[in-house]
């Protein structure tokens, strides 16, 4: 269709999406990711993500960055806060600050 950027959104934390295994949900499945990533560095595009510190666990954004390390990303957009906190509380600044 002529894009010339992809915007992968690892970070929707809402149930009407994660019930599907789409958004944030997919932060537990970091090869999965991978192997979307994968696919979309195929095309001629610039890939940009955004994901958060994790679905329930802080541990999952470092897995997963670690995963993805050596795959063409232009952007990472990091949110500071689990999935299951939604945008409620407070943002983990330690856990940012990976």
């Amino acid at each position: 269709m002529g894009h010339k950027k992809v915007n992968l959104n690892f970070s929707c934390p809402f149930e009407v999406v994660t019930k599907k295994n789409r958004g944030s949900i997919l932060m537990k499945n970091p090869y999965l990711i991978k192997q979307i990533v994968e696919a979309v560095n195929e095309l001629p595009v610039k890939l940009s993500i955004k994901i958060r510190l994790g679905y329930d666990d802080f541990s999952q954004a470092k897995v997963l960055l670690d995963t993805l390390k050596y795959n063409e990303i232009s952007k990472v957009f990091l949110h500071a806060r689990l999935a299951e906190q939604f945008y409620k509380g407070d943002v983990n600044l330690k856990e940012f600050s990976l």
